[in-house]
C-alpha cells in the first residue's frame, strides 16, 4: 500500500540522508539564490530546505501537509521556520517569494494546474519556479549498478504501472506551466547519487525499512527479501553499493 505520511512511524522516511554535492553544484550554476526570500513546498523532513539557505538565501519557509514530517524538521533545522499547509492552498501571501522550490512533490499530486497556480500566487512577478522530481521516463532506465532502482521494475513488473499512474511526463509538466502562465521554461536531467553503502547489507536494510524509497510500501516484506537477493545476484555483495537516480528540473518564470 502506499506510504502513510502522517504515520509517525514514517516520519524519518526522508530526514536522514546526506545532500549530494551534484546537487549542490547544479543549483548553485542554475540559479542565483542570493538575498532570496525562498519557499520549499513538500519539504518533508527539511535537508534541502536548509541547504537553500546555505546557497545564499536570505530566508526559507518549509511547507508541508504531515504534521510528522514537520516534527522532525522543526527539531533538527531549528533556524527555519517551517508550517503546515497544502500543496493547493499554502496559507502564504500573495507575490511574497522570490523563488519556490518542490523536491519529491509533483508524483503526489493529480492536479499539477492548480499546484503551479499556487506557486505562481505566491511568487513575485520575475520570481522563478524550481521542480525537481523524477518522470516516468527517469524511473524506467535499465537496472544496472549505477541505477539500483531500475531492477525493482525488473523484478516486479507491477511496480511500472503503480510508477506510471503516479508520474507525470515531462510534456504534461511544461504544458501546465504553460497553462498557468509561466514563461522561460527549462528543463534539465540531474543525476544523484541518493547513497553510497560501505556494505551490501547496509544497503539491505535501508530496503527492509523502506527509508527514502516510496515505491517500495507497495511490497510486502516476503517481496522486499525476494528484491534483495535479487539485486545481490546482480551486483555481487562483497563491494561497496551506490545508490543513483536521474532526476528531471523544470526551471520557469513568473512574468513581470
Amino acid at each position: 500500500m502506499p506510504i502513510n505520511f502522517h504515520d509517525r512511524a514514517n516520519r524519518f522516511t526522508y530526514a536522514n540522508r546526506n545532500i549530494d554535492p551534484a546537487w549542490i553544484r547544479f543549483m548553485e550554476q542554475e540559479i542565483s539564490w542570493h538575498g532570496k526570500r525562498v519557499v520549499d513546498i513538500g519539504c518533508g523532513g527539511g535537508i534541502y530546505t536548509s541547504e537553500l539557505l546555505n546557497l545564499g538565501a536570505k530566508s526559507v519557509v518549509g511547507i508541508d501537509f504531515s504534521e510528522a514530517m514537520l516534527s522532525v524538521a522543526k527539531s533538527e533545522h531549528k533556524e527555519i521556520e517551517f508550517r503546515k499547509g497544502d500543496a493547493y492552498a499554502t496559507g502564504l501571501q500573495d507575490c511574497s517569494f522570490d523563488l519556490v522550490f518542490s523536491r519529491a512533490l509533483i508524483h503526489h499530486l493529480r492536479d499539477l494546474p492548480a499546484y503551479f497556480r499556487e506557486v505562481y500566487r505566491i511568487l513575485k512577478p520575475g520570481g522563478i519556479i524550481i521542480t525537481q522530481n523524477r518522470t516516468v521516463a527517469d524511473c524506467h532506465l535499465p537496472g544496472s549498478p549505477d541505477h539500483l532502482r531500475g531492477y525493482f521494475f525488473k523484478k516486479f513488473p507491477r511496480l511500472q504501472q503503480i510508477e506510471k499512474d503516479r508520474r507525470h511526463n515531462h510534456d504534461k509538466v511544461v504544458q501546465a506551466l504553460l497553462q498557468t502562465g509561466f514563461t522561460g521554461i527549462v528543463s534539465k536531467s540531474l543525476w544523484e547519487t541518493r547513497k553510497t553503502y560501505a556494505t551490501f547489507e547496509q544497503f539491505a536494510d535501508e530496503m527492509r525499512n523502506r527509508s527514502g524509497r516510496s515505491i517500495l510500501h507497495e511490497l510486502t516484506d516476503g517481496e522486499i527479501e525476494e528484491l534483495i537477493r535479487y539485486i545481490a545476484a546482480k551486483v555481487g555483495t562483497e563491494t561497496p553499493v551506490t545508490d543513483r537516480d536521474r532526476w528531471s528540473v523544470w526551471i520557469a518564470v513568473r512574468p513581470e
